[in-house]
């Protein structure tokens, strides 16, 4: 059976081997809902956007949260004993 830290060491090493994946020190999901909102703001105030349409497509810090990815194993690639 695998350990969380053989886990946390394969991902690692898979990392980079590969130097595809990095991890993020902090969420931006601040950042993002601030620049959305600025955005919005700019076509509202330039009347490309009614204001009703913009307060539909604001996202909020409480409800909101940023997904997590995550490799998965390849089927392909998974053994499976006849034993079992």
């Amino acid at each position: 059976m695998d350990t969380r830290e053989r886990y946390i060491e394969e991902s690692a090493a898979y990392m980079t081997k590969t130097n595809t994946y990095i991890e993020i020190p902090t969420s931006p999901l601040k950042d993002m809902i601030e620049n959305t909102d600025k955005f919005l703001r700019i076509l509202v105030s330039t009347k490309q956007m009614p204001q009703v349409l913009s307060d539909k497509l604001r996202s909020s810090m409480t409800e909101s949260e940023l997904s997590n990815l995550y490799y998965n194993a390849k089927d392909h690639k998974i053994t499976i004993s006849k034993d079992s």
